[in-house]
């Protein structure tokens, strides 16, 4: 599937979670993810991958930045992927003490 089409189709879904979600059409830096999203109260950062794309060392480096201060980050080939991002981040959020 293109990135245009898999970008819209993770837009649609975390939409319909009622999650917010920001397409990052214009970046000022290299290197940034094409969608900043807010689930479970928790910053995530989705860069979509279509067929053929390849991830850049500064897009690794970016992510690596925001795993360390404890946010999420992800590379999303499918719509799959968003889903057990999703996942993660609730289990992590049940495990916190409240």
């Amino acid at each position: 599937m293109k990135g245009s089409k898999l970008q819209k189709l993770i837009m649609d879904y975390l939409t319909a979670l009622k999650y917010p979600v920001i397409n990052v059409v214009i970046a000022s830096r290299n290197g940034e993810s094409d969608l900043v999203a807010c689930i479970e109260g928790h910053f995530c950062l989705i860069e979509v991958k279509g067929a053929g794309d390849t991830v850049k060392k500064l897009q690794e480096i970016k992510q690596a930045k925001v795993k360390d201060a404890k946010g999420y980050a992800i590379f999303a080939y499918s719509l799959d992927d968003v889903r057990q991002l999703i996942t993660q981040v609730k289990t992590s959020t049940q495990s916190l003490p409240a």
